[in-house]
């Protein structure tokens, strides 16, 4: 009989350690996936403000990831008019600041090309 009740005793603690460490995995996910959102933000934003900190002729190429961490989708958006650039994903969000006033195209997951001409970024 005291057997029983001390394996009931540790039954019981190794399903309260196993809810907390499940919690706490989906809690590191959701932190990673909010990392590597705003790193593309930030990368997007850094390549239009190198684009048009340098002027007419400047070409550069450069790789988005397809998907966040853990295959989370994500989207891109540039609002030059307002001066912002953001990533959206389905827990969040993140928005930068731009100094371009005019970008043709849209960036796309994977690989991208980004030119100045003549003071106009373009996507292709």
């Amino acid at each position: 009989m005291e057997f029983m009740t001390l394996l009931g005793i540790l039954l019981a603690m190794l399903v309260i350690f196993s809810l907390q460490a499940y919690f706490r995995t989906v809690e590191l996910n959701v932190i990673a996936v909010r990392g590597a959102g705003e790193l593309v933000c930030r990368e997007l934003a850094f390549e239009l403000n190198t684009a048009g900190a340098v002027g007419d002729g400047y070409e550069h190429y450069f790789v988005l990831p397809a998907k966040l961490n853990y295959g989370t989708e994500y989207s891109m958006e540039v609002d030059a008019g307002n001066g912002v650039v953001r990533a959206n994903w389905s827990n969040g969000q993140c928005a930068l600041p731009i100094v371009v006033a005019e970008v043709l195209g849209e960036p796309s997951n994977g690989p991208n090309s980004i030119q100045n001409q003549g003071g106009v970024i373009v996507f292709e």
